[in-house]
């Protein structure tokens, strides 16, 4: 079985899997189950391979968390080295303020007189 990086989860998890062991082989023999030591043993030693897949998973996770960190790194990294482009730095800062389609036409003014045939202005 493979070591974890975190020896601390697996020691929790295997004293927790040793303790429903000897609880569930009490409850057993209670029962009159005469397997009740062999019933045990099988299942602390699923609960032990349950406890080595989350120990793999939980080493997959956190790798992959070191290369996504290194990732961004570099990229900061790449864009700081990169020559600032004064358009490229203006047009960023004020992306939002560009309007979100190109077909909206002129807006409506809250200003604008509207001429009416019966109205006449002075």
């Amino acid at each position: 079985m493979k070591t974890f990086i975190f020896p601390q989860f697996e020691q929790r998890h295997k004293l927790e899997a040793l303790r429903l062991r000897d609880i569930e082989e009490r409850d057993l023999r209670k029962g009159g189950n005469k397997r009740s030591r062999e019933i045990a043993d099988e299942n602390y030693r699923k609960r032990l391979q349950a406890i080595a897949l989350q120990g793999i998973e939980l080493e997959r996770r956190e790798e992959q968390e070191r290369i996504r960190k290194k990732e961004l790194e570099r990229e900061a990294y790449r864009k700081n080295e990169e020559p600032v482009d004064d358009s490229k730095l203006v047009e960023a800062m004020f992306d939002f303020l560009k309007p979100e389609s190109a077909s909206e036409g002129p807006q409506p003014s809250a200003f604008r007189v509207s001429w009416h045939p019966g109205l006449e202005l002075h």
